[in-house]
């Protein structure tokens, strides 16, 4: 019995440590695309922000203002010095025109939520023209007040046709005073974390 039960720990860890190798593919700077890399910022088009007291109003506010901080905090917020990508540009201005477009009635909800790589490359598919080469954006998905997290699908694609080279779902712990410190953690911490 002791040695079923030994074997069976042992199995549970080995397929835990597999499961969790499968969940970092396409999630690592080695696997992800390399060469010069246009960085976008968050597009929060699809985002929603779960459990939060704050109003439609304040988080409208202050999606544009995390967004800013890759420019007026470019050295805490520097994605390829963390990710360890070669960004040429950070060209901010698609995503934050996004975010005074997006409704209202959509931006808060009480319940958890998802969205899926399906969902960020006919997204993607929709951008404007950006120039060529890499762009590299993260495509928000939950600001959950509840877990404490920020979940975002960081995205490499062809910036010339649309088409997603890599995609992953990675999420960062939220901390901090005030609405934009405490969310804008969620991504400084995802990009510190990345391996």
């Amino acid at each position: 019995m002791k040695n079923f039960l030994f074997y069976s720990f042992i199995l549970i860890i080995i397929a835990n440590g597999a499961m969790a190798q499968g969940n970092q593919q396409g999630c690592t700077t080695v696997s992800t695309p390399s060469g010069s890399i246009v960085f976008l910022g968050i597009d929060y088009s699809l985002a929603r922000f779960s459990y939060i007291t704050e109003s439609a109003a304040q988080v409208t506010q202050t999606m544009p203002e995390i967004n800013r901080l890759f420019i007026s905090e470019a050295k805490k917020y520097d994605a390829g010095r963390l990710m360890g990508k070669n960004v040429v540009k950070v060209d901010l201005n698609y995503v934050i025109s996004v975010t005074s477009h997006l409704p209202a009635d959509h931006i808060i909800m009480h319940e958890d939520y998802g969205i899926g790589e399906n969902d960020v490359k006919d997204l993607i598919a929709k951008y404007p023209d950006l120039g060529e080469g890499i762009g590299l954006v993260f495509v928000a998905e939950q600001m959950n007040k509840k877990n404490a997290t920020g979940s975002y699908y960081v995205t490499f694609f062809d910036m010339k046709t649309k088409e997603v080279l890599t995609t992953c779902r990675r999420a960062g712990r939220a901390k901090g005073f005030g609405l934009r410190n405490y969310w804008a953690a969620t991504v400084h911490n995802m990009m510190k974390n990345w391996i």
